[in-house]
């Protein structure tokens, strides 16, 4: 569940790197298969370099013998290859693919301040993968040194900028269609709809006689498209309160050659306000760097911590499996290899943390009055002595072990044990009459009007009062009613809720609310003891509500 951001221009000049890795000398090159000569290979790298023509044609007849040489050697080789035998595994070598580097141009004589203002937005926008150097030309030596670019990305999205100018003060204000900030740690924060901003920069002539720019904020704006294809998102990895399954804290990082050491400073910083008091991090508080650089090199990336990194052996432990969980998501990282003080962390014999589990795929249901379970294709019922669901009853939930099941009516929360007896379950068969006798189910939450019900991993299950008192509830599914729990979440004081859903690692939950009919969706932590049972909520954290008006909510998340 998790972010926002914004808009960058469209690049117009490319690096000479890129111009020779286009070449077509170079790309003949790269598609030819089979054995190719190295003596041919350099030869094309130096006629792409710029070679004389006249250079080239004087030096044929002495080329052509050694190319013709080289390449009865290479056929050679070639023909060594095996024809029979069995197949064997072997290692194709293909690097991962780099980040897309955008075409930039700087500031070009005789430009007029909306040229100015225009080159930098788009230098800027391609900064977080090409650097910045190209859009601090564009700004005054002041501004240049002070301008900190990546202290906040405001996204924007399809909708135009606006833009206002004053010609007495040269100030150039932009409204800008907000979307999602993101800050320096990475944390995207979305916006409501139609939500704007105004940014302003100031630009004003230098002793060139060109126009630069004094005045602007720290930060980027950058398109929706922009942002995703110049920025990646990072689950940072942090530990369930139990210590068995990982909780990510999604992080969106710029996409170039630092995102390993940026991933790695923010894992170590240690997790989201918002999400702290629900995990556990195994970096104490004063972890750092020890170099401000985590160097990859052969798909292995090295973690250098300072000697104030090392805790206790648990933690020790659990901070190497969190460093590797969440390197390990790069496409060019296959290793971790992390160091305190020159010596490698230790980890655990056994992996502490194991992935969420994942609920059953099919659905729970009420087909001629039985309760049942559905995979799209095939239906089944449960059979009449296990009796006839409630007429009024909705919101059914499955727990994970498939042992109970939930559902809401207008006495409360009922649990049953139905899907546990396997042998209670028969093909659904048309125009069956319900049973007679009622399903055997225990009333848990006593309360006329509940929103809709949610199983944690742990066994619990949530609900929470369409009207509600600022309350939320929960219970374990195989006790009784007088077990239950009563959290606060003063936030949702007065509010209509319409569903809630809890994450499959049990550290969150997500509320889907209105109030004065407007959509609301937030996600809090769910704070536990270490066996599990809830503490408490924290506070919640806004997201953007979809375009039109949700119904139900669900968790989606990688495995």
């Amino acid at each position: 569940m998790g972010p926002r951001g914004r808009g960058r221009g469209v690049p117009s000049h490319a690096p000479a790197h890129l111009a020779r890795l286009g070449h077509p000398a170079a790309a003949a090159d790269r598609d030819r298969g089979g054995c190719v000569p190295r003596a041919g290979r350099a030869r094309a790298d130096r006629h792409a370099g710029g070679e004389p023509m006249t250079a080239l044609r004087s030096a044929a007849a002495r080329r052509m013998t050694a190319v013709a040489l080289a390449c009865v050697i290479a056929l050679a080789g070639c023909a060594s290859i095996p024809t029979t035998g069995p197949v064997r595994e072997g290692d194709a070598g293909v690097a991962p693919p780099g980040p897309v580097l955008p075409i930039l141009q700087g500031p070009q004589p005789g430009d007029d301040p909306l040229a100015i203002m225009q080159g930098f937005l788009t230098a800027s926008a391609g900064g977080p993968v090409s650097g910045f150097d190209i859009a601090r030309e564009f700004l005054t030596k002041q501004a240049a040194a002070a301008w900190v670019p990546l202290e906040q990305v405001t996204i924007f999205d399809s909708r135009n900028l606006e833009r206002r100018v004053d010609e007495e003060t040269g100030v150039v204000t932009f409204s800008v269609p907000v979307a999602a900030v993101v800050d320096a740690s990475g944390v995207m924060t979305e916006s409501a709809a139609d939500v704007r901003q105004d940014i302003e920069f100031t630009i004003t002539p230098v002793e060139s006689g060109e126009y630069r720019i004094s005045e602007l904020d720290n930060g980027i704006i950058i398109s929706e498209a922009n942002f995703v294809r110049y920025f990646r998102p990072v689950a940072l990895t942090f530990a369930s309160t139990d210590m068995t399954t990982t909780v990510p804290d999604f992080r969106w990082f710029a996409n170039n050659e630092q995102i390993a050491t940026a991933a790695a400073r923010e894992l170590i910083k240690g997790p989201s306000v918002w999400l702290a008091d629900a995990v556990v991090t195994g970096f104490p508080a004063t972890s750092s760097l020890a170099v401000d650089a985590v160097v990859v090199e052969d798909g292995e990336a090295r973690v250098a911590l300072a000697a104030g990194s090392a805790g206790t052996p648990e933690q020790r432990a659990l901070a190497a499996e969190q460093m590797e969980a969440t390197l390990m998501q790069l496409p060019q990282v296959s290793s971790v290899t992390t160091t305190v003080g020159g010596v490698a962390l230790a980890a655990a014999s056994e992996r502490q943390l194991g992935p969420a589990p994942v609920p059953d795929p099919r659905a729970a249901v009420i087909a001629s009055g039985r309760f049942g379970l559905w995979d799209s294709s095939y239906l089944e019922l449960t059979v009449d002595p296990a009796g006839a669901v409630p007429a009024d009853a909705r919101s059914l939930a499955l727990s994970y072990d498939l042992l109970t099941a939930a559902f809401i009516t207008g006495q409360g929360l009922w649990v049953t044990d139905a899907p546990s007896r396997a042998d209670s379950f028969v093909p659904y068969e048309a125009g069956a009459p319900p049973p007679e006798q009622p399903l055997d189910a225990r009333l848990l939450i006593a309360h006329g009007s509940l929103a809709s019900a949610s199983y944690d991993r742990h066994g619990w299950v949530w609900a929470v009062a369409t009207q509600s008192a600022g309350e939320m509830h929960v219970v374990p599914a195989t006790g009784e009613a007088e077990s239950g729990l009563v959290l606060d979440a003063t936030w949702l004081q007065g509010r209509t809720v319409d569903a809630i859903a809890v994450s499959r690692d049990g550290a969150r939950i997500a509320v889907l609310s209105r109030a004065a009919q407007q959509p609301i969706l937030e996600v809090a932590a769910i704070v536990r003891d270490s066996a599990g049972t809830p503490i408490s909520l924290g506070p919640p954290l806004a997201l953007a509500p979809p375009a039109r008006p949700p119904v139900e909510i669900a968790g989606s998340e990688p495995a």
